[in-house]
């Protein structure tokens, strides 16, 4: 039986420093992460070992969609982004 999947906030630490990134989708071996960069909005496929150190913030989730939105208005976002942080913000 799979264990429902929940969205959260997390902060990562990564070779370049901390990111606070939403978890949108998790698998056997890896994590998909949306994070604001200055390129944009992108979503991230990292090893789950990468989140061994990750701590859980206490931030809404619709409000994180609704700002990385915003900000992929400015600064440019993927598709796939797009439509995963849509699906986020509808959400209850």
């Amino acid at each position: 039986m799979k264990k429902k999947f929940t969205p959260s906030i997390v902060n990562i630490h990564l070779d370049h420093g901390f990111r606070l990134a939403l978890v949108c989708k998790e698998g056997s071996k890896f994590v998909q992460l949306i994070w604001i960069e200055s390129s944009g909005v992108k979503i991230h496929a990292l090893p789950l070992t990468a989140m061994r150190h990750a701590k859980v913030a206490d931030y809404p989730i619709r409000r994180a969609a609704r700002k990385m939105l915003e900000a992929g208005r400015s600064l440019g976002i993927t598709k796939k982004a797009k439509k995963t942080l849509g699906q986020l913000k509808k959400k209850d």
